[in-house]
């Protein structure tokens, strides 16, 4: 890896951990910024590298860095309810980053939705398994969908564009720094 992959990918696990920062409790899942720097990452590096900046990013909550909603981090929070939304940041970053390189704006799009719903669903599992599986909950998935999803799906398809107009532009700045140190 060069200085400047090294340097995205360290850029991106900090987006995603001022993301988790500024993020408000409303319930079983907090809203927060990260699923908008999970795109912009994607755009920015592409999908082996924004894949990449997920999992270290996670490694570091595991390992006790306080990088997760509501300055949290330990590997006690693998049994947190809304840990398979994080866990969905690696593809769906990936996902982004491969919709990205195709240079297509269909694929650019599907890319986003797809990557979107992946979280969702790999959220949904989740947390269906922690609540009833290990806390001995009795939640179904219909009632998961409607406390965890549909409340937020308003707010990330705004977060959604946003993120996608913000890596663009990024992506801009980026190239002509790098064109600069060349």
């Amino acid at each position: 890896m060069n200085t400047k992959k090294l340097s995205t990918i360290a850029l991106i696990i900090a987006m995603l951990s001022i993301g988790a920062m500024i993020s408000i409790p409303i319930g079983p899942v907090p809203i927060s910024l990260q699923s908008a720097f999970v795109i912009i990452g994607g755009i920015i590096a592409g999908s082996r590298d924004s894949a990449i900046a997920q999992i270290v990013y996670l490694i570091a909550g595991l390992i006790g860095l306080p990088v997760f909603a509501g300055m949290q981090g330990g590997i006690h929070y693998l049994f947190s309810p809304t840990f398979g939304f994080l866990l969905g940041f690696i593809p769906a970053a990936w996902i982004v980053g491969w919709g990205y390189n195709e240079k297509k704006r269909k694929a650019r799009i599907l890319s986003l939705i797809f990557a979107n719903l992946v979280i969702y669903f790999l959220g949904i599992i989740y947390f269906y398994y922690i609540k009833n599986i290990y806390s001995g909950s009795d939640i179904d998935l219909i009632r998961i969908f409607k406390m965890i999803v549909i409340p937020f799906i308003p707010g990330d398809i705004v977060k959604t564009l946003i993120a996608y107009n913000m890596g663009i532009r990024l992506e801009k700045i980026l190239n002509k720094i790098n064109l600069k140190l060349a």
